[in-house]
């Protein structure tokens, strides 16, 4: 928004207070200024003069709405409450919301449709289910919260936003016992959800309208069995609402194909500067072509989208309808006025970029054969996913820009964190100077960036890089500065050139994968994803397993699976717990930045101490202090009795990595996201620091050769004990475990699905095995001795755990847990812990898995 808009804003509506989470945003016009929430959010107290504006009339309003400008021009809405309440009313006379009903509340709150959801559950006493933005923006995390936590009954949402859910997570939600409505508007009604298989009890919709007469003015229940073939109709209209089609001499038209208007005699809402009150009729022009057949109105498309392409009309949409019906396809058509060009997209989830060419080439054969030869489109390129607007629907400039970068679009035309500022700059409205000069410490979300621009960015750039796979580079955005995204993605790019120059031995076994029921000893609900690696520790004893979960819920369990103790703490727990050496305290690094200690005997908190940023790392215990790290680029100390801050240091970049400690020499190490590796002694002195190529995301380990680090861009570093470095090894691939030195080898997992393992000679290390497994791994692999014989216990992100032989290289079991894990595998007394996305840690039977025969 400009200065002039916005102060012609503030002065029609008169806008007393403005309230914004774009903590970037800056209105000179505006005055009284106040940051709250550690700059999350900011608030201004407006103190224009109105001079000679005329005051927009605001009797009896619900709400104002700006609309996307996704069909046209952004207009402002004023939207009184009979309207909305009207429309809501007559709505859930085919929903039938009751009290005991769950809302999903997740449609941005610019677009009307969220207050359809508000509504519906302030006036029936619903429950309106909210989630973080974290959370929206990973379609996994989304899931389980909304079909495992919290099991909504009632689903609205914009089609392109459905489908960024996996087939088997929207297979799952149309079968679920719980999902009572799934309303579906905002654009076409997608046909090929009709393929999956839908539970009986569910209700599936098809909504029309537009915001100029909020919110929704037809609805169609859509039956289970209806033919793919076949159009969905539009609906009949709701209650006090007008459908009409009009040809463009302004005939009314009972039977063909014209303009469709919406209008009522009794609801209307007033358009930017209108103050006209109710007269007789109100009615809008929709833009969007409809057919009426056998009474039943059906969608032909934006009016704009039927275009003039050699000399004859072409009709956009109904190519989409052509394409999909003939190849299962989606896609997305738009017109470049500027190149005189359609330009087709087509969706397709995987995709071997390597084939491209020869894909797309294929496609146009395929589309040639099926369309007229003026349809045919002069631009063919295969998504993995489609950019989206603010509203969740695909955006049409962005697929323009995709084609008008097409020609630059080479593997080396540009680099990766070049097209990141690029990007940047589009959606965040920041000069890339700027972003590299004061903002560079700066977080995405600190500079304004929302869980949908996210989604749009890493789509353009997967785009741009011609890539499906950013590895971790959505936490990376999220939680990390712009200095360290541009890092990352720097050595992203370097590791796609280098990622055949290294070829080891590799061995994987032939066997197939097994399913775990038949090896679970036990599993425990913790209520949210258990990405917490857990920590089994003996007290009397008695055997307990501690870890927490991204429902805020701790647990510590006994050994036979029952619960010992639960806390629920303000956030999310990622982090290992740590024990105190007397089995006295337990140490918890919980996601809002605080860090809480526990008496294991009093079952209470007896502490906490408040970082100012997220804590991630598992704190290290030493002696009478915790020590622990923040995101806030601090290592501390405290006590371990009472919490009193011991000392401070300040390193360069916040931690990720837990901290370890060697008691022989009294010194601590850590490694932090912007590469610098440190050696502190007891006290807080830093005794050195050494520059690596990239992130620290894994803990280091100390071996006789010196301390070895590993960087997220998948180089391995031996650095001396008095900081210098020994030697250093290149993997070609990405690092997210922490490293493991056992019988004189190095042991860690990597993104190419392989565990390695390193032997030193002299200065210098090599590769002595490189095991491949099953799917990329970010968790650390647990050695393990049995029968004189030592084991490794990996669990790749995929969810699949195995148990390798160390002295054959054999993969001796591997089983299918339900769901991803994040969560590094615990091995005590022959039993497996580890965490899933299932919400679930599990307990596995490791004495009969290494004797199953696979």
């Amino acid at each position: 928004m400009t200065q002039n808009v916005c102060k012609n804003t503030v002065q029609n509506l008169n806008i007393k207070w403005i309230l914004s989470f774009d903590i970037n945003v800056e209105f000179s016009v505006l005055e009284d200024k106040i940051i709250l929430k550690d700059n999350e959010l900011k608030l201004w107290r407006c103190t224009l003069d109105n001079g000679d504006f005329k005051i927009l009339n605001f009797k009896n309003m619900f709400c104002v709405i700006q609309t996307s400008g996704s069909t046209g021009d952004s207009k402002t809405i004023r939207v009184p409450y009979s309207c909305i309440r009207s429309n809501v009313i007559s709505l859930n006379k085919h929903f039938n919301i009751i009290d005991s009903d769950v809302i999903y509340w997740g449609t941005p709150l610019t677009f009307d449709p969220s207050l359809v959801e508000l509504l519906l559950s302030l006036f029936h006493h619903a429950t309106l289910l909210v989630v973080p933005k974290l959370v929206a923006l990973n379609p996994n995390y989304l899931y389980r919260a909304l079909f495992q936590v919290g099991c909504i009954t009632f689903l609205q949402v914009v089609p392109s936003l459905l489908f960024r859910f996996s087939h088997e997570h929207i297979a799952n939600m149309l079968q679920s016992l719980t999902l009572k409505i799934l309303a579906l508007g905002g654009e076409p009604f997608p046909l090929e959800l009709l393929e999956y298989k839908i539970n009986k009890a569910l209700k599936i919709f098809n909504l029309y309208g537009i915001s100029e007469l909020s919110c929704w003015a037809s609805i169609f229940q859509v039956p289970h069995y209806f033919n793919r073939d076949n159009y969905i109709p539009l609906g009949d209209p709701l209650d006090e609402t007008i459908i009409e089609l009009f040809s463009e001499n302004g005939q009314k038209i009972e039977n063909g194909i014209g303009e469709i208007y919406i209008g009522s005699k009794s609801r209307f809402c007033l358009i930017n500067n209108d103050e006209r009150l109710q007269e007789s009729e109100f009615l809008v022009n929709t833009g969007d072509l409809g057919e009426l057949r056998n009474k039943k109105l059906f969608y032909r498309g934006r009016k704009n989208r039927v275009i003039k392409h050699f000399g004859h009309k072409v009709n956009l949409d109904h190519i989409e309808d052509v394409i999909f019906k003939n190849t299962g396809l989606k896609s997305r058509l738009i017109y470049s006025n500027e190149f005189k060009k359609i330009l087709c997209f087509v969706l397709m989830d995987n995709y071997d970029n390597k084939n491209r060419k020869q894909l797309i080439d294929k496609l146009r054969v395929k589309l040639i054969k099926i369309l007229s030869e003026n349809e045919v489109p002069d631009f063919i390129d295969v998504v993995s996913r489609f950019p989206l607007n603010p509203h969740g629907k695909i955006c049409d400039r962005q697929l323009k820009k995709y084609y008008q970068n097409d020609s630059v679009r080479s593997e080396d035309s540009i680099p990766a964190s070049e097209a990141f500022l690029s990007i940047l700059n589009q959606y965040l409205c920041i000069e890339q100077e700027v972003l590299l000069g004061s903002l560079i410490k700066h977080t995405f979300v600190q500079l304004g960036g929302t869980s949908l621009a996210a989604i749009q960015v890493l789509s353009e750039l997967q785009y741009k890089l011609d890539t499906d796979n950013l590895g971790e580079f959505a936490t990376v955005l999220f939680n990390n500065s712009i200095e360290a995204c541009l890092l990352y993605l720097k050595n992203m790019k370097l590791k796609q050139r280098r990622l055949n120059k290294l070829e080891p031995l590799q061995k994987k076994s032939n066997s197939g994968i097994l399913n775990c029921d038949n090896y679970i000893i036990w599993k425990y609900d913790l209520k949210g994803c258990v990405d917490s690696s857990p920590v089994v520790f003996k007290k009397r004893e008695s055997v307990y397993i501690a870890v927490g979960s991204f429902s805020n819920i701790f647990t510590i369990t006994r050994e036979d699976g029952t619960l010992y103790f639960k806390f629920v703490f303000p956030a999310e727990i990622e982090a290992k717990p740590s024990i105190s050496p007397c089995k006295k305290f337990i140490v918890i690094a919980c996601g809002n930045g605080i860090i809480y200690c526990i008496d294991l005997e009093k079952k209470q908190i007896i502490w906490d101490y408040t970082t100012r940023d997220k804590t991630r790392s598992s704190p290290c215990i030493v002696g009478t202090s915790v020590i622990f790290a923040s995101y806030d680029n601090f290592v501390y100390s405290a006590s371990i009795y009472n919490g009193n801050l011991i000392w401070k240091t300040e390193l360069c970049g916040g931690v990720r990595a837990d901290l370890i400690f060697n008691s022989q020499s009294s010194i601590i190490y850590t490694g932090t996201i912007k590469g610098n590796c440190y050696s502190l002694t007891e006290q807080g002195v830093i005794n050195w620091s050494y520059k690596i190529n990239g992130p620290v995301f894994g803990s280091p380990c100390i071996t006789e050769h010196g301390i070895i680090w590993a960087s997220v861009t998948g180089t391995v570093y031996c650095i001396s004990s008095a900081g210098d470095l020994n030697w250093k090894f290149e993997t070609g691939t990405n690092i997210f475990s922490s490293l493991v030195f056992v019988e004189n080898a190095l042991y860690f997992t990597a993104h190419d699905s392989c565990l390695y393992r390193l032997i030193f000679r002299e200065n210098q290390c090599e590769i002595s095995e490189k095991i491949k497994l099953d799917g990329e791994i970010s968790t650390t692999p647990f050695p393990y001795r049995y029968e004189n014989t030592l084991y490794a216990v990996c669990i790749s992100n995929m969810g699949v755990l195995h148990i390798i032989n160390l002295s054959t290289s054999d993969i001796m079991f591997r089983c299918s847990l339900p769901s991803e894990s994040f969560s590094s595998p615990f091995v005590f007394n022959n039993r497996i812990y580890v965490g899933c996305r299932d919400n679930n840690l599990y307990c596995i039977d490791f004495k009969k898995a290494i004797k199953c025969k696979i």
